[in-house]
């Protein structure tokens, strides 16, 4: 495979996991009760939906939560893969382990791949986790309705793996708690929370 074609999937799975990484933000923010509505109004668009309850009918919200995790892993995995993938067939670093002169290694074509390497890093950061966890948190709804149809295929090309942690969590506990807001007290809580905001909006 040539470095463009590893590039160019570099790119898409750092894509799939600025999707994610918002879409596992939002519901954080959402809450079940939230984001059960929000996903009742995207309908078909958001399809991996379908399969994961029919898998996993029950505990539908803490099971998507559960999956958009593990995508994410899956595609911040598959992102440094490519990344090192292209850096390793790219020219500047195969004119590096060819050079036989040293003095010439540890000048400029050294530069250039410490550059690529930190250029990688940072995207990986800024793309990968910080901007879309803002989105995420601050802007739940609107996160929501734009990422999760298009994380669709990230979840279900991801599916086989999340079925089997999924499974294995749930075979040693009835009830897997993927997040301290969902634990039974601060849930509770929270359910109250928004029932009174609802009725205070509803008052309005």
């Amino acid at each position: 495979m040539s470095a463009v074609y590893l590039f160019l999937l570099s790119m898409l799975f750092l894509s799939g996991t600025f999707l994610l990484t918002a879409l596992s933000g939002a519901f954080r923010s959402i809450h079940k009760r939230g984001s059960e509505k929000q996903l009742d109004a995207l309908g078909d668009r958001f399809f991996y939906r379908k399969l994961h309850t029919y898998f996993f009918p029950e505990n539908e919200y803490e099971g998507l939560f559960f999956a958009a995790t593990c995508a994410q892993n899956s595609t911040r995995f598959f992102y440094a893969s490519t990344a090192i993938a292209f850096l390793y067939k790219s020219s500047i670093f195969q004119n590096f382990i060819n050079t036989e002169d040293i003095a010439r290694q540890t000048s400029v074509t050294y530069t250039e791949l410490v550059l690529i390497i930190l250029g990688f890093l940072i995207l990986s950061f800024v793309l990968g986790d910080y901007i879309p966890r803002i989105l995420g948190t601050h802007y739940p709804e609107r996160s929501l309705q734009v990422c999760a149809p298009l994380s669709s295929l990230f979840l279900l090309v991801s599916f086989p793996i999340t079925y089997i942690f999924l499974r294995l969590t749930r075979s040693f506990s009835r009830t897997v708690y993927f997040d301290h807001l969902h634990e039974p007290d601060t849930q509770a809580k929270q359910e109250i929370i928004e029932i009174v905001q609802e009725a205070e909006l509803s008052e309005e």
